[in-house]
């Protein structure tokens, strides 16, 4: 198996597909990270919430994402579907953290 080809750690997909939620409007506000950080640290505890929440700094920082088909993919064969639910409401809160604007 080619390393294109190889699908990311489910951590890492994760992290991958919030970031792609924070960016989608163009910026990146800590209005938005809140909701991730309750989610995260509801879901995994502290101290890997905290890893992740590093990992997204640098992923928002450094990595631009165009492809998320193999993270779709990651997330659709290793979370059940109440996880799937709730990773949609987290990007649903992501959204709603920012006002619209006309």
């Amino acid at each position: 198996m080619t390393n294109k080809s190889r699908l990311p750690d489910i951590d890492t997909s994760i992290v991958d597909l919030v970031a792609v939620v924070m960016r989608a409007d163009g910026k990146v506000t800590k209005s938005e990270l809140i909701p991730v950080m309750r989610f995260l640290l509801r879901g995994f505890g502290e101290e890997r919430a905290r890893s992740l929440l590093a990992k997204l700094r640098d992923t928002l920082k450094e990595k631009q994402i165009t492809d998320i088909r193999r993270q779709c993919l990651q997330v659709n064969q290793n979370l059940t579907y109440k996880q799937k639910l709730a990773l949609l409401d987290l990007f649903f809160s992501i959204v709603a953290a920012e006002p619209l604007r006309k």
